[in-house]
């Protein structure tokens, strides 16, 4: 458990907090609607998912990459809005491979160290970088990324995400 997630998620208005150190073993066993991962990289599960400074292997460039500017690349995205990440004072982060349809939201001139999608079954989101790495969990924009986070993630609900096809009608979820 990270103190400095326990402490933001515990701020967050109709968040109920549940801790595991042992992860599901299967996506499928997941029983929740967000998760975030701080440990060893857990595999995709079904809904939302932010892995924060703890990617799958899947999703990992490289294991150590020196950080000496970050930047935030998706000022607009509701995930970054309050992230200056140049603030954040990395040294080294993980670099990240952005599967498709990611969105990067913080990057240096050569690694992508977070980024953002929508799948079929909720949102991810990857970070290369714990709140421990650097000086975020200290920064008023941890618990707001979180807080942004969560948000989110609860604005599309996984039933109501759908793939669609290039040249099909595609229905929408309701606002």
């Amino acid at each position: 458990r990270d103190p400095a997630v326990m402490a933001a998620l515990a701020a967050i208005d109709g968040v109920d907090v549940v801790s595991d150190e042992t992860p599901p073993l299967s996506p499928a066993e997941v029983p929740f609607d967000v998760v975030i991962a701080t440990g060893p990289g857990v595999d995709p599960p079904k809904g939302s998912v932010l892995w924060l400074g703890s990617p799958p292997e899947a999703f990992v460039h490289e294991a150590s990459v020196p950080v000496s500017v970050a930047r935030t690349v998706a000022p607009g995205h509701p995930l970054v809005r309050e992230v200056a990440a140049s603030e954040l004072a990395l040294s080294e982060a993980r670099a990240l491979r952005a599967p498709q349809g990611a969105r990067t939201l913080v990057a240096t001139d050569e690694h992508v160290l977070a980024w953002s999608r929508t799948t079929d079954t909720g949102r991810q989101v990857a970070v290369g970088f714990g709140p421990n790495d650097g000086n975020w969990a200290a920064r008023p924009s941890f618990p707001a990324f979180l807080a942004s986070f969560v948000a989110w993630a609860r604005s599309t609900p996984a039933s109501d995400v759908q793939a669609c096809t290039v040249g099909v009608p595609c229905p929408l979820p309701d606002a």
